[in-house]
């Protein structure tokens, strides 16, 4: 795709975050956020190869302003939209917190028996006090 066709993609589903932020529509931001994400994946590998192979070719420099379109789309985003969308921000606090701990991690914690039971025998029966 060349870097106008990129240009007005990126243009056009930034101008539909910015519509639904302006008219209080519930904003697809985070959705678009993945998809310049996943595109500055794949751009950026294949920049990534131009550069080894052949960095002062033309197609070299293409690939550099796709990445840099991208990466200025990804910034604008997140300064107009983002940072200020309580959702997008309790997604990112979720994301900070700890990994879930296995089960050899987690302190044991006994269930304490009701006040009529005793003892589980063997079996797995309850005996009674009496």
């Amino acid at each position: 795709m060349p870097i106008s066709a990129l240009r007005n993609a990126v243009a056009g589903v930034l101008a539909v975050v910015d519509a639904q932020r302006r008219l209080r529509f519930e904003s697809t931001g985070d959705l678009v956020e993945d998809m310049l994400n996943a595109a500055l994946d794949i751009i950026g590998a294949e920049c990534g190869l131009h550069e080894a192979i052949a960095p002062d070719r033309s197609g070299t420099r293409e690939w550099r302003k796709k990445v840099e379109l991208l990466d200025k789309a990804l910034e604008w985003l997140w300064k107009t939209h983002l940072k200020n969308d309580p959702w997008h921000r309790a997604q990112e606090d979720l994301a900070d917190l700890p990994e879930k701990m296995s089960q050899r991690q987690a302190p044991c914690r006994q269930l304490a028996a009701p006040a009529h039971v005793k003892a589980l025998t063997s079996t797995g029966r309850a005996t009674f006090n009496q």
